[in-house]
């Protein structure tokens, strides 16, 4: 699987659209087999990291590499547990960058006039993130997401860029369901992370 991985970065960088094609095809084989990345859980989260976050690639390419992580979750998470530290530092980070692409992101008058049912049914690539964001976590589990996300969000929550604060927030409350007990242990400190953005000088 390693050579695999190998073959697959040769493509990518070759013709793209092959790539997401190959990438598309080990979503399929992970959902059918996720123990076959036991040997190279490592590698699989570093090349996956590496294309999510390669602002070169279309957004379909990135949502691929994404998606082959999110099976992993689905089919064999302990996989994802045993490579915390790639998690920490590659995946997650990574998934933040393709959340600070938004629509609407130049013109605040036509991000106001989007109908509310239509946010909910955006289908861009931050709220992809979102939602795949959601699902993994449920998938790892609160003591997981606490290791891997605290310090990530308290960074982009404090960023320059209103975009990364934006996705920080998102995180945030992407995580609140399934890290419900750690919240409610430590609240005034998540109110104290969380209260800023009411007060931000950017809408969004």
């Amino acid at each position: 699987m390693a050579t695999l991985l190998d073959i697959v970065v040769e493509v990518l960088q070759a013709d793209e659209e092959q790539g997401k094609e190959s990438l598309e095809a080990l979503i399929e084989l992970t959902n059918l087999f996720g123990e076959i990345w036991n040997a190279c859980g490592e590698k699989l989260i570093f090349v996956c990291s590496e294309v999510m976050k390669n602002k070169n690639f279309e957004d379909g390419t990135r949502e691929s590499a994404l998606e082959i992580v999110g099976s992993v979750a689905e089919a064999h998470p302990k996989l994802l547990k045993e490579n915390t530290d790639s998690m920490k530092t590659q995946f997650f980070p990574s998934l933040c960058v393709m959340m600070t692409k938004l629509e609407n992101e130049d013109s605040l008058e036509e991000w106001y006039a989007v109908e509310e049912e239509d946010v909910f049914l955006s289908n861009d690539i931050a709220s992809h993130c979102a939602e795949s964001l959601e699902r993994l976590v449920s998938k790892i589990g609160e003591q997981m997401t606490i290791a891997c996300m605290t310090q990530l969000i308290n960074e982009m929550v404090k960023d320059a860029a209103w975009q990364t604060r934006h996705a920080g927030f998102m995180c945030l409350g992407m995580i609140a369901e399934v890290c419900e007990k750690s919240f409610k242990s430590n609240l005034a400190n998540v109110m104290q992370l969380h209260s800023p953005g009411l007060q931000d000088e950017h809408p969004r």
